[in-house]
């Protein structure tokens, strides 16, 4: 079959890597080719039933998050630790990481986001990580989410809009559009772009968390490399190929922040050993039925953060900016 990169256009020579879908271990293999112009990793056909591989239990399209409770002080100390990680309270911000987990909304500091801004998250699922912003004080926060049943409202106010991008219609403009760990999942990723910078206000920039390629546990793993995950992630982008498509787009990369963890390491070696992410012996559902030690997840965590200062970590968030 031949193969033309969807990205910078050139065709692809060079042999197929033959992926097996591993999350939930349905054992059908797909064919990946590394394209030798950008060197974007990418599915070669993309499966007519893909939403198949989305069902009703995958992990984004859980709401579980809304119906979790907190006392008064739990919540507040939640809601600030965010705020300020978010906002830039930088003293604040690394004061409360000593006393709590790393926060998850991080990606967001040094964006020059306020309480008032309108900031729109893309690929949401049910919306969880958008919810906590809006539930500590971010007045305009908003989801997009082609793969729910239909619009999602919560009690607190905030909305998961059933849309693609390209065919979203908003009565304001976004100071952000983001894309967390969704970007990688698009089929058209030009038209998507050329859609958020339609949405942006004047000055507006778009955040993308995605998995990167190549990297050392690309290195070390190969075709078990977790960040695979066949058929659901189509395109594994390297910076070259981001920075072809995003110039396309009418965007220029702003900010590369290197930002994998420990997941790229644990996670492909139980696929080596033909563990899927959802059995019970997966350390991300049963850790002490898992393989590993608590000496091998701090090795993998020290590993992950070499990796990032190395940049050579399997994942990054990049900060786009209109030119």
């Amino acid at each position: 079959m031949a193969i033309v990169c969807r990205i910078c256009a050139t065709p692809i020579t060079t042999p197929p890597h033959n992926v097996t879908e591993m999350m939930y271990g349905s054992g059908e293999v797909f064919q990946y080719y590394r394209c030798q112009g950008c060197d974007c990793l990418q599915i070669g056909e993309i499966p007519d039933n893909i939403d198949k591989f989305y069902p009703t239990d995958y992990y984004s399209l859980s709401q579980d998050f809304a119906k979790k409770k907190s006392d008064g002080l739990a919540k507040k100390f939640k809601n600030l630790k965010i705020r300020s990680t978010v906002l830039g309270d930088s003293f604040l911000a690394k004061t409360l990481h000593l006393l709590a987990k790393s926060e998850p909304h991080a990606s967001l500091t040094g964006t020059g986001l306020g309480l008032d801004s309108h900031i729109l998250d893309v690929g949401c699922g049910a919306g969880g990580r958008f919810f906590a912003l809006k539930e500590c004080g971010f007045n305009n926060v908003a989801g997009l989410e082609p793969n729910i049943p239909h619009e999602l409202s919560y009690d607190n106010g905030f909305k998961v809009y059933k849309s693609q991008i390209t065919n979203f219609k908003s009565n304001h403009l976004f100071d952000l559009i983001t894309f967390f760990s969704s970007f990688e999942h698009i089929a058209n990723p030009l038209e998507t772009l050329q859609g958020v910078k339609m949405l942006l206000a004047l000055g507006g920039r778009c955040l993308i968390k995605i998995p990167v390629f190549p990297s050392l546990a690309w290195e070390m793993y190969k075709e078990n490399w977790v960040q695979l995950d066949a058929p659901r992630h189509l395109f594994l982008y390297s910076i070259k190929s981001l920075e072809i498509l995003v110039k396309k787009a009418g965007f220029a990369i702003q900010r590369v922040e290197y930002d994998s963890s420990a997941f790229q390491y644990w996670g492909s070696e139980q696929y080596k050993q033909n563990i899927t992410l959802k059995s019970e012996r997966s350390y991300g559902i049963n850790k002490e039925r898992s393989i590993f030690s608590k000496a091998d997840i701090k090795r993998y965590k020290k590993l992950a953060k070499k990796s990032n200062a190395e940049k050579t970590g399997d994942q990054a968030t990049i900060l786009l900016k209109v030119v």
